[in-house]
């Protein structure tokens, strides 16, 4: 009898017909779209709408009968959330929006207590290290990116002269002519700024920020003077100006000088809190009161520079202090409750290359005279740098400046490390 059997040619298309439905079946599975990753995406959003649920609880149970956020409600009902991070020990008015992390997804509150929704980029907390994320591309606070001021050489105007500006102020007079108050100084778009780095994620416009990785120098290597009155009047806008040049380059929007208020933010130090000089006369937000009996002669700025005369006198509130980032006092030694010595934070804005001003004014108030300034970071600190004194005497001092440039809150980012210039990441060609 003949045997009934399968043909080898049968066996071989019974195989390929196995082989198939298994590539069929594993793409399913673990495609780009494979049900493995959506799975995987649909867990992120529970997740990510978990947490966003949660600080809305925290939110809601944190304000008054007419609708308002009370800040230390708000940090009490934070900190009972499990696995939350970048909660403040004091929450001000001036954290807002402020940005949170729950089980390593980033919650943006803003002052009116309304949830904002994370734009294209977004905070995550990946292995204790924070992350600027768009889902593929992860930046690390510090990383190096690829940023070029002058694309490529096509932004023709290459320089910025900060001028000298008036040297004597007639008082009463309002002056129109702008400067530094020392002399003509020459910034160059292609000033050496050893790179450019991560510094955070503004949670208002979704933007990344960078920050050149050493303090900028004139085209003569000098630092920016600021002197006496002018340079007192003039000086926020005189930085605001020179680091615009460097704000427009590819993917950026704009840039601007970094301020006592970026520092703090980072550091979390509040002024207010922290009452700086408490007791003393230069005691962060005390007035002081001076007539020429006290204080003669006395100079002192009022949308124009004025002298008191005899029975007139003026007030001032002392807005001056000085700080360590890690310990937030002025001593060094004290217990560390601001940014730790070995974060990326404390590398970028204290380790850098060169000490650099600030675009933040003070007013300092002792009993018989004042003086007025800008904010500097020397030394490892945040403080006070005088440029001119209530009696007349006119300081000249030097720092270098920093800008800081705002990305579009679209910019695709990829390739690189980040780890130095030689591996930065990539800024992908968005010019419009």
């Amino acid at each position: 009898m003949k045997e009934k059997g399968i043909t080898l040619i049968a066996l071989v298309i019974t195989i390929i017909v196995l082989l198939i439905l298994a590539g069929v079946t594993i793409a399913t599975l673990a495609g780009k779209n494979g049900i493995i990753k959506r799975a995987d995406e649909a867990t992120e959003k529970t997740k990510e709408a978990n947490a966003e649920e949660q600080v809305k609880l925290a939110v809601l149970g944190s304000k008054d009968t007419q609708g308002k956020l009370n800040n230390e409600d708000l940090r009490d009902n934070l900190n009972q959330i499990e696995k939350i991070e970048g909660v403040p020990n004091q929450i001000t008015d001036e954290d807002y929006p402020l940005t949170v992390i729950v089980d390593g997804y980033s919650v943006i509150i803003k002052a009116d207590g309304t949830i904002k929704k994370p734009g294209k980029w977004k905070l995550m907390k990946e292995n204790g290290e924070t992350v600027i994320t768009d889902g593929t591309t992860k930046l690390k606070i510090g990383d190096y990116v690829n940023y070029d001021p002058t694309r490529g050489g096509e932004i023709q105007e290459t320089e910025h002269e900060s001028p000298q500006g008036s040297d004597t102020l007639a008082d009463g007079v309002e002056h129109t002519e702008k400067g530094n108050g020392y002399g003509n100084l020459y910034f160059s778009i292609s000033a050496d700024t050893g790179g450019w780095r991560v510094l955070g994620l503004d949670p208002e416009t979704d933007e990344i920020l960078l920050i050149s990785a050493k303090a900028i120098k004139t085209i003569d290597n000098i630092e920016l003077y600021l002197r006496g009155q002018t340079g007192v009047e003039w000086g926020e806008q005189e930085l605001n100006e020179i680091c615009a040049i460097y704000g427009e380059g590819n993917g950026a929007t704009d840039a601007r000088s970094i301020t006592v208020q970026d520092i703090n933010k980072i550091t979390g130090y509040h002024p207010e809190v922290a009452m700086y000089g408490q007791g003393e006369t230069y005691e962060y937000g005390k007035q002081t009161t001076y007539s020429l009996d006290v204080a003669n002669p006395f100079k002192y700025y009022d949308t124009a520079w004025k002298s008191l005369g005899q029975g007139q006198n003026v007030t001032l509130t002392s807005t001056a202090y000085y700080y360590y980032p890690d310990t937030l006092t002025d001593s060094e030694t004290d217990t560390t409750t601001g940014i730790d010595k070995e974060s990326k934070e404390y590398e970028i804005l204290f380790e850098s290359e060169g000490k650099y001003w600030l675009a933040s004014s003070y007013t300092r108030t002792y009993s018989d005279y004042a003086d007025f300034g800008f904010y500097h970071v020397n030394s490892g600190q945040v403080s006070p740098d005088m440029v001119f004194h209530s009696n007349g005497t006119i300081c000249s001092n030097a720092n270098g400046v920093r800008p800081i440039v705002s990305l579009k809150a679209d910019v695709s980012i990829s390739g690189g490390d980040g780890s130095d210039t030689s591996t930065a990441y990539q800024i992908q060609d968005t010019t419009e």
